[in-house]
């Protein structure tokens, strides 16, 4: 029995033996506080502020008349403001049990009152958002303030309270598997959990004239010209950790998204992905002028304009894992298998960028033509895209000179690379996958193709303007004429709700004469 954990040894002393106690010591503030009317309160914070300024100027503060202040340690905490209908919550109590069952911030700030002066930190081992910095502050605040005192902790952060009390026992079951800022609080929790006296947790509204929380918010500012950061202690107990999830709580789901977390943390990332990834974020933010980072991009491969084979295409290009180029010159491969890695038109290696870009066979140069002709009819500038560009479509952004951002021309723009992109793929496959080199695609046939997939985008967005069939998922029939806007044959003659699908709408690109497979004329 001396080998098993304390909590779950059955002769150490159980969490239920406090628990008649907390709920005494509970119902006893609760009562305290509910009989404190608003000019008590206001006095209360007036001599309170008298004595905060006696201690700034360097005097003694002496003792406190009022008892509760005298006992209690109060936190307060600023974070941006977010839109609540009430300007303060209620009193939320933090459960000390061991429980077995079932934007951008460059500082976080915390105002402490009492006998411990205001301290500012500026974390050098923390990743700086808004929900961290509440999270790092609570943590701090837990294990700096004196374990004689109660402690009051007021946040306008709505996630550090629900973390600590109503998350808290679920999140406890799942190991924390698949939760933000895990690390953090599970810190913040053993933080609180090690007080022996009672911790309460309120939410109040940011930059609403609260004054504990508007004296942290005028901290933030001097914690972000801190030239030295700090380093904050996140370690927790032996005794106060849970690190493994439930067994008899866990579902499939969570179990692989937690084999999925274990392995992601020895995951290395392919040299080749690397590599198109930096050409993708570098191409966006040089034609673009946007910053965009890898998470950003891999979303942006998910992008709901896209159809879901191009999705797929353009994530596995970017992973260059199709077998094209280098990827046939694998030493177990036969030298026939091996002399694929060469473009038989070119004479060169025949990359996914090759393919794409700069190949001779007949399609890249026509459809790029193309693309190029129809986006003119929209804007007046066209840049045949690299690499960077076609992997990265689903990222970019157009904007006008004011910072107005274009949804119509992100969308259209997107919609034609997309489009062009894995055509120029299928075309190549066609020729050197099915007919083995010996198909050359006409030119007529290439652009009715190609005009065939741009009209069939068009159609597919029309009729995505049907609500009674798509519901939620339905496109608003505005966007879609601001994506098509500029582009369409015969425009001006068009009804007003053409985008509802009632009518045939095609792109301001004639169509040629359709030709045989082999390139020769159609009867």
């Amino acid at each position: 029995m001396g080998l098993l954990p304390e909590k779950w040894n059955p002769q150490m002393a159980k969490p239920e033996d406090e628990e008649n106690r907390r709920k005494t010591e509970i119902d006893d503030d609760n009562e305290e506080e509910s009989k404190e009317n608003q000019d008590d309160l206001r006095d209360e914070m007036s001599d309170h502020d008298n004595e905060e300024q006696t201690r700034e100027d360097g005097s003694d503060g002496g003792n406190d008349d009022n008892e509760r202040e005298d006992n209690n340690q109060q936190i307060a905490m600023q974070r941006p403001n977010r839109k609540k209908k009430q300007d303060e919550g209620q009193w939320e109590m933090f459960d000390h049990r061991l429980t077995t069952k079932g934007t951008m911030a460059d500082v976080f700030r915390i105002f402490t009152t009492g006998d411990t002066s205001n301290e500012t930190y500026k974390p050098i081992n923390i990743r700086q958002t808004n929900q961290t910095a509440e999270l790092t502050a609570s943590t701090v605040a837990g294990k700096k303030t004196p374990y004689n005192r109660k402690l009051d902790v007021e946040s306008d952060s709505n996630h550090v309270i629900t973390e600590a009390t109503k998350y808290r026992v679920e999140h406890e079951d799942n190991g924390y598997i698949g939760k933000a800022n895990a690390p953090l609080i599970r810190a913040m929790i053993a933080a609180l959990r090690a007080r022996p006296h009672l911790t309460r947790l309120k939410w109040v509204r940011g930059h609403n004239g609260h004054r504990r929380n508007e004296r942290a918010d005028a901290l933030a500012g001097k914690g972000a010209k801190k030239r030295q950061a700090d380093k904050i202690d996140l370690s927790i107990p032996s005794e106060l950790s849970l690190t493994r999830a439930k067994l008899a709580t866990l579902t499939q789901k969570v179990a692989y998204r937690g084999i999925r977390e274990r392995k992601m943390n020895t995951y290395q990332q392919r040299r080749r992905t690397e590599t198109n990834m930096i050409k993708i974020t570098d191409y966006v933010q040089v034609y673009y002028k946007k910053p965009l980072s890898e998470a950003q991009a891999w979303k942006g491969m998910r992008n709901k304009d896209l159809q879901r084979e191009i999705r797929y295409f353009l994530w596995m290009s970017t992973h260059d894992v199709y077998m094209v180029g280098s990827n046939w010159l694998r030493p177990s491969y036969s030298d026939e298998l091996q002399e694929r890695h060469e473009c038989k038109i070119c004479g060169v290696e025949e990359s996914i960028d090759h393919i794409l870009t700069d190949c001779e066979a007949p399609g890249q140069e026509i459809i790029w033509e193309l693309a190029g002709k129809l986006w003119k009819m929209k804007q007046k500038t066209w840049n045949k895209p690299l690499l960077g560009g076609i992997l990265g479509c689903g990222s970019t952004e157009f904007k006008t000179k004011k910072g107005k951002i274009l949804k119509g021309e992100a969308r259209l723009h997107r919609t034609v690379i997309s489009e062009s992109v894995y055509l120029i793929w299928k075309l190549r496959n066609e020729q050197v996958i099915q007919a083995e080199g010996d198909r050359r695609h006409s030119e007529d046939e290439i652009t009715n193709r190609w005009l065939q997939a741009i009209n069939d985008r068009l159609a597919i967005d029309c009729n995505m303007t049907n609500t009674t069939k798509y519901g939620k998922k339905a496109i608003r029939p505005e966007i879609v004429k601001q994506t098509w806007r500029g582009v369409l044959r015969n425009e001006a003659y068009l009804p007003y709700d053409w985008a509802k699908g009632h009518v045939e709408v095609l792109v301001g690109i004639e169509r040629k004469r359709s030709r045989g497979l082999w390139g020769h004329t159609g009867d």
